[in-house]
């Protein structure tokens, strides 16, 4: 069960792996201790990470899609305030007659 879209295909031979690493972790979530189903990348691969089984953590749903979305937020670019108008400039060109298009 995928939480996200995936950017990147599974590697070849994931069931197995992903398997490996749901017995590795006792089936328990590494975040919460719940029951996991899902595996992660601790380092997601779009930030580099690789499918080398010490960068994989068995998770559950939830724990799975609370990180997801933080590295979501994370990614999103920040707004940026609008620069503050330059005191000695404003009003500057008020003057002026409306641009015509």
């Amino acid at each position: 069960m995928a939480v996200t879209r995936r950017s990147v295909p599974l590697p070849r031979g994931w069931p197995r792996l992903r398997r490996q690493i749901l017995e590795r972790d006792g089936w328990r979530c590494r975040s919460c201790g719940g029951p996991a189903a899902e595996v992660d990348h601790i380092v997601p691969v779009s930030r580099g990470g690789t499918d080398d089984p010490s960068n994989l953590a068995a998770v559950c749903r939830r724990c799975h899609a609370r990180k997801t979305g933080r590295e979501a937020q994370a990614a999103r670019p920040r707004r940026r305030r609008p620069p503050e108008p330059h005191p000695e400039l404003v009003g500057v060109g008020k003057d002026l007659p409306p641009r015509s298009r």
